[in-house]
């Protein structure tokens, strides 16, 4: 997997001296309008072209947290525990704190809403043995488990078991979209479905955010891919997020990887 790493910033950094078009100045002024820090990386298969802002930062490996929901959930597909996107999530009648996850829920309002407590109960289902077989067959990140899961199967993704990069994602979902992972293409199909975020003449939105707030140091990502009719951008976003600060998930970070599309000329 380090070998495997490795390749994916040589070439990426080769790419990037060839290839970048786009004033990092302007994206930097977006992020400030934003009043947000962090880092953007893009890429466009068709051209072989990475766009990147804060490239250090995105070679830097984070926890994955809810942005894993996409591989638990093809995990889940290709073992046979979900069969569709209509698998149901029953409420244990335990009063959450997000008041969305208080009810039973399909696997894509789940994802939706990024039900944590759904997506452990299904870890527990899928159990190590099998975690750990996908995650190393779906070239997932880089993990650290240090002998099996075992009782940390409900958490890896969040304590630092398992780290990925913002190269590393986009190399994941340009796989997952070009069905070019070891998944059968029906299962990932229904994948893309529930990913879908926002749909309109000029382009479809797909994507899922994920939010660390473990320590002192809280980020959050936005991931995705977004297709227009000439091609398809993958995208990351990893930010700083304040201590305690509870900004809407989605909305702003959703708003912000547009206007960096719009500036690139990927949308209007």
């Amino acid at each position: 997997m380090k070998i495997f790493k490795i390749l994916i910033y040589i070439i990426a950094a080769f790419i990037t001296l060839n290839g970048i078009t786009f004033s990092q100045e302007n994206i930097a002024n977006i992020f400030k309008e934003h009043n947000v820090r962090g880092n953007f990386l893009a890429y466009e298969y068709k051209e072989n072209k990475f766009t990147v802002f804060y490239d250090a930062r995105c070679k830097k490996s984070f926890q994955p947290a809810s942005t894993f929901k996409i591989v638990s959930t093809l995990i889940a597909l290709e073992t046979g525990i979900v069969r569709d996107s209509n698998y149901i999530f029953k409420w244990d009648s335990t009063k959450y704190e997000d008041p969305n996850w208080n009810k039973d829920m399909n696997i894509a309002e789940a994802i939706r809403t990024s039900c944590e407590p759904c997506f452990q109960k299904l870890a527990r289902e899928i159990g190590p043995d099998r975690m750990e077989f996908f995650i190393e067959k779906f070239n997932y990140g880089e993990n650290k488990f240090d002998s099996t899961l075992g009782d940390k199967i409900d958490k890896f993704w969040l304590n630092g078991d398992l780290m990925v990069s913002s190269y590393e994602q986009i190399y994941f979902l340009n796989n997952l979209y070009l069905n070019n992972i070891s998944a059968k293409k029906k299962h990932i199909d229904i994948l893309k479905s529930m990913m879908l975020i926002e749909e309109n003449p000029q382009y479809k939105l797909f994507g899922k955010t994920g939010t660390f707030s473990a320590n002192k140091k809280p980020f959050g990502w936005f991931i995705g891919w977004i297709e227009t009719k000439n091609t398809v951008h993958f995208f990351t976003i990893n930010l700083d997020l304040r201590i305690n600060e509870k900004i809407p998930l989605l909305p702003e970070r959703k708003k912000l990887v547009l206007d960096i599309f719009k500036y690139m000329g990927v949308i209007q």
